[in-house]
């Protein structure tokens, strides 16, 4: 990771892109069997996870969205 003009920039090879996508959408598979509310309401998997992804990292890094 480095950091260029102020912007966070994470080098990640293929696999590693596609490990992160598969967690991330097995977490999101997982969570919505939990959640009765996602089930009901049809939220698809990939944006449980893709969601849940994104409230863990930017705080993990201090990244705020402008």
């Amino acid at each position: 990771m480095n950091s260029s003009d102020g912007m966070l920039i994470v080098n990640v090879s293929a696999i590693q892109a596609v490990a992160i996508a598969a967690v991330t959408y097995y977490f999101g598979a997982w969570l919505r069997k939990k959640v009765p509310f996602l089930e009901k309401y049809s939220v698809p998997s990939p944006v449980v996870g893709g969601v849940c992804w994104l409230h863990w990292y930017f705080p993990a890094w201090n990244i705020s969205i402008s």
